[in-house]
């Protein structure tokens, strides 16, 4: 799975040093791959680099998007603050954090219930700097992810390794009416973290 190999291969260096260089990685990784008209909500959706997303009024719901260059030291919980405003139209929220040094990767998936929601997520933060952190001179930038759809990304993670390392409070997470809820537990025993990611990224 790209997130864990992602994850495995940062380092225990600064949040600034290597995390950064992987989050470059794995964020290519993750972008779109395949296009496909709106689907059914739950049911996963792809877009591609050659075709761009849904313009601005255009994202339907269920949407999953992708935000990055994030500064590494904010922390899930002080991200869920940030996006306070949207809390009631997200369902599913997890910022990639580093096993080792704890910094995040510098990304985000969020999903949105509603489309015209995360629409004007996409106005709000794409291209600007995230407040409360003046040192970073990263600018957000906001694009639609690989994995659409709450039930496309609770099937991504619910039997992934890294739901045996991370900390419930690094864990993706499940939202209901701007609540947390328990995210589902696994079919069986988790998979062992490996390293699967190479630094040359083959």
């Amino acid at each position: 799975m790209i997130m864990d190999m992602a994850i495995m291969s940062a380092s225990s260096g600064d949040c600034d040093g290597d995390a950064s260089a992987v989050a470059a990685k794995a964020a290519n990784a993750s972008a779109p791959a395949a296009t496909s008209a709106p689907a059914p909500a739950g049911e996963q959706t792809t877009y591609s680099e050659e075709q761009p997303p849904p313009a601005p009024g255009k994202f339907w719901d269920d949407t999953t998007l992708m935000l990055r260059n994030l500064p590494n030291k904010i922390t899930q919980r002080r991200l869920l603050e940030r996006v306070q405003d949207y809390l009631y139209d997200i369902d599913f929220l997890y910022l990639p954090t580093d096993f080792e040094n704890k910094c995040n990767l510098g990304y985000a998936f969020i999903n949105f219930r509603n489309g015209a929601a995360a629409d004007k997520f996409m106005e709000r933060f794409d291209r600007t700097r995230l407040i409360g952190f003046r040192r970073s001179q990263k600018v957000l930038a906001v694009q639609p992810a690989r994995v659409q759809g709450l039930a496309a990304n609770i099937r991504r993670f619910r039997n992934s390794s890294v739901m045996g390392v991370l900390t419930e409070e690094e864990k993706p997470l499940l939202l209901r009416e701007g609540v947390p809820v328990p995210f589902p537990k696994p079919d069986g025993p988790l998979p062992p973290v490996g390293q699967r990611y190479a630094r040359d990224g083959r």
